[in-house]
């Protein structure tokens, strides 16, 4: 996709509308609007992290960075915004001690260190007043990961008193803290070009549905124009999958119950896509490594039954000596590893480690259900591709909605107004002696030449309106061809060698009057192909027939 010509597009139509409404009550906002988009198109794609609390964003977050970056098992109300932002060797950074810098409501920022994010834990009423002063934590880190992206951690929704906190001065703080939060989070996932949205493991509850569902209907309205399918700039996980076993069963069960929560999570004309992770098993093995969990697959193919069901039975069993061979390269000190790991996860590691002779396809499987390897490839192709387009997208979405109202809304409330003055003026005016109704006369000629300039508006602005939303069916259609082409690239089995070669052409030429008949050809026969038995080859088939038309439009211009 031809992301600069997008760009210009955008700043022609900016340029224009700034013409068209000069002199008009909305020529600052235009004038402050268009330089603010210009500007943001050149920012990088904002990728925030919502969610319920406690669903695992941050554990998410740290284990997507590979680093502890994000406090886990916080206190709630005392959480912040964090914006995760790229910078190559810390060139932003003043001072390596103090590499995260603290972003005040009233005050300038501070650069300060790790000792000052622990101090904002607690439930005092000074600690929960320092809280209520910051507006976000930024940090600047060298990781490739965040090229392109600034990714927001927001303390997420549907926060709950302790229940061991009684002063009613400390509620009170809390109880403005949770709003304070609830609506900052709300007001990120709006303005953000893309949205991770944490949901819990184990969705049984009717009113998390309810809230969940109410949440992304909001975000979806602020995202996406009139199109209908997949919502390109959402994605849904579960946090800690361990603790769900129709997520940690067979893939097939996995998949099914993931199946289900999408379909109740949003309305027929749209379908999210829904995965499941758990960063304690990410965590896990990573802390430990593929050659210690080598030496514990060994030692586990070795053991009795009798003595595996013993260490099975909890964590203090497992680290026993008395179970293991005497000569055990699984020593007690890569055992003592385990200690500040879920028993949940180091139960499932030693399980799969037991039942799977072949060590690598046991890894495998436990890298499956740690799922940040399906997780960062749906976030590369969902999101990292085509991050400059998701920035595109949510700016047009905000001006094309700004036009609508001015058209659709201002423009005629206006025109009523001065119509009704200009009736009661005439009113006014025959009830006046001829030498007193001057006055009236020059009001009633302004209101004329106001009257004008909102027609002329009106006349002049659709045509940029349905340029606006031209450039946004571009960039879905784009994102629907991208999306095909994946379908290639992850299931070349559902196509022939010929049809491969048809559409690498397709998707990498210009054509000519030429190959009109060719373009004919290929629509008719991936029409036909939308009867297709195979789900995936069905969907593909409609967009491929989309492609071949939209060529041909192409060529007839």
């Amino acid at each position: 996709m031809d992301t600069q010509k997008i760009k210009d597009k955008i700043n022609n139509v900016l340029l224009d509308l700034r013409r068209i409404l000069k002199d008009s009550p909305w020529e600052k906002d235009i004038e402050d609007r268009a330089n603010a988009i210009s500007t943001q198109l050149d920012h990088p794609c904002v990728l925030t992290v919502a969610g319920m609390v406690k669903a695992g964003k941050s554990s998410f977050i740290n284990a997507f960075l590979e680093g502890n970056y994000a406090a886990v098992s916080i206190n709630e109300t005392t959480a912040t915004i964090n914006f995760f932002c790229y910078d190559k060797n810390l060139n932003s950074v003043p001072d390596k001690q103090k590499p995260i810098q603290c972003v005040y409501c009233d005050e300038p920022p501070k650069w300060v260190s790790q000792n000052f994010l622990d101090s904002l834990q607690g439930n005092d009423v000074e600690t929960l007043n320092k809280s209520m002063r910051i507006n976000r934590l930024e940090f600047y880190l060298d990781n490739p990961a965040l090229k392109g992206i600034r990714l927001v951690d927001t303390p997420g929704v549907g926060s709950v008193t302790p229940d061991d906190i009684h002063d009613s001065r400390t509620i009170s703080f809390i109880q403005k803290l949770r709003d304070k939060h609830s609506h900052e989070t709300v007001e990120h996932a709006e303005t953000a070009d893309a949205l991770i949205y944490l949901i819990s493991n184990d969705m049984a509850k009717e009113e998390d549905y309810k809230q969940i569902t109410g949440f992304l209907k909001k975000f979806k309205s602020h995202s996406e124009s009139e199109s209908k399918g997949v919502l390109n700039n959402l994605l849904i996980i579960m946090g800690k999958a361990d603790m769900n076993q129709k997520l940690f069963g067979s893939p097939e069960q996995a998949q099914q119950y993931l199946q289900d929560v999408s379909k109740q999570l949003l309305d027929k004309d749209i379908c999210v896509q829904v995965a499941a992770v758990s960063a304690g098993m990410e965590a896990a093995l990573k802390r430990l490594g593929k050659e210690k969990l080598q030496i514990m697959h060994q030692e586990l193919q070795n053991m009795k039954p009798v003595y595996l069901k013993c260490i099975l039975t909890n964590k203090e069993e497992f680290l026993k000596d008395s179970y293991y061979s005497p000569n055990t390269a699984f020593t007690s000190k890569i055992r003592s590893e385990f200690n500040d790991i879920p028993w949940s996860i180091v139960l499932c590691i030693a399980r799969e480690l037991y039942n799977e002779k072949d060590f690598d396809k046991a890894y495998e499987e436990l890298e499956r259900k740690s799922g940040f390897n399906l997780i960062r490839e749906i976030l590369k192709v969902k999101f990292f591709e085509r991050k400059e387009q998701l920035r595109y997208m949510s700016q047009l979405c905000n001006l094309t909605d700004w036009v609508y109202d001015i058209l659709y809304c201002n423009i005629p409330d206006r025109l009523n107004i001065i119509a009704a003055r200009k009736r009661k003026i005439g009113e006014e005016a025959s009830t006046k002696p001829q030498n007193s109704r001057q006055s009236l006369m020059d009001e009633y000629e302004e209101l004329v030449t106001e009257s004008k300039k909102y027609e002329y508006i009106k006349r002049e602005i659709p045509e940029y309106y349905n340029k606006l939303t031209e450039i946004q069916r571009f960039i879905e259609q784009q994102h629907k061809y991208f999306d095909a082409l994946n379908i290639v690239k992850k299931r070349p089995e559902l196509f022939t060698d010929s049809e491969r070669m048809e559409l690498e052409k397709l998707f990498s030429s210009e054509f000519t009057t030429k190959d009109y008949q060719n373009l004919c050809r290929g629509a008719l026969y991936w029409r036909s192909e939308n009867d297709s038995d195979q789900e995936e080859r069905k969907i593909f088939a409609k967009i491929m027939e989309d492609k071949y038309r939209d060529s041909l439009k192409n060529l007839r211009k």
